[in-house]
């Protein structure tokens, strides 16, 4: 066994340990920075040209509409409606993706996979 061979099993088994003593310890973390993030990136108020404070969501709507209009040199345009509940995802049924893959979807699969570089490259060499 080289060198090369015995690093990576004691890395891969250092992980493994690692990973039985403390699991994924660090997801609490990580969602924590992610709505903090989130959070800045919401944008509660609007502040016009005459100094007022535009916190509706149609008055934000209308003059984010404007400045984009304004900086693209666009003015054909007379409407931009955005609705909320199109981006809201319906319940759908998705119990079809919890069932086991069958033989014939995973051999499809691997049938159309492209070549990889390192195949052809390994093809390449070995001729």
């Amino acid at each position: 066994m080289g060198l090369l061979e015995q690093q990576r099993l004691y890395c891969k088994q250092r992980g493994t340990i690692k990973w039985v003593k403390f699991g994924d310890a660090g997801t609490k973390f990580f969602h924590t920075n992610a709505t903090i993030k989130h959070g800045r990136n919401l944008i509660s108020n609007l502040i016009n040209n005459d100094d007022t404070v535009l916190s509706d969501h149609k008055e934000k709507e209308k003059i984010l509409w404007e400045d984009f209009k304004i900086r693209l040199r666009t003015f054909e345009f007379e409407g931009f409606f955005v609705v909320p509940e199109f981006f809201i995802l319906n319940s759908v049924n998705l119990s079809m993706l919890e069932g086991p893959f069958s033989q014939e979807k995973i051999d499809n699969v691997i049938k159309n996979l492209p070549t990889s570089p390192l195949t052809l490259m390994g093809s390449i060499m070995s001729s």
